[in-house]
């Protein structure tokens, strides 16, 4: 019975976190191309995927 319990447990939580970097991927992209949209410039929906990508990869450091 725990088994089958830490079974539920671990496939509702590899679905929960496949489902957050599908939404964070999302959140990403239409950033970029809004701010591509608004501005014309390239170089500045990049620096939106950069400053959207940099605060995980510090707190993962912290």
């Amino acid at each position: 019975m725990e088994r089958r319990n830490a079974r539920r447990y671990l496939i509702g939580l590899g679905l929960g976190l496949g489902l957050s970097v599908i939404g964070d991927t999302a959140l990403s992209l239409a950033a970029g191309m809004w701010v591509k949209s608004l501005t014309g410039s390239s170089t500045l929906a990049e620096l939106t995927q950069t400053c959207i990508y940099i605060p995980p990869l510090f707190g993962a450091l912290a």
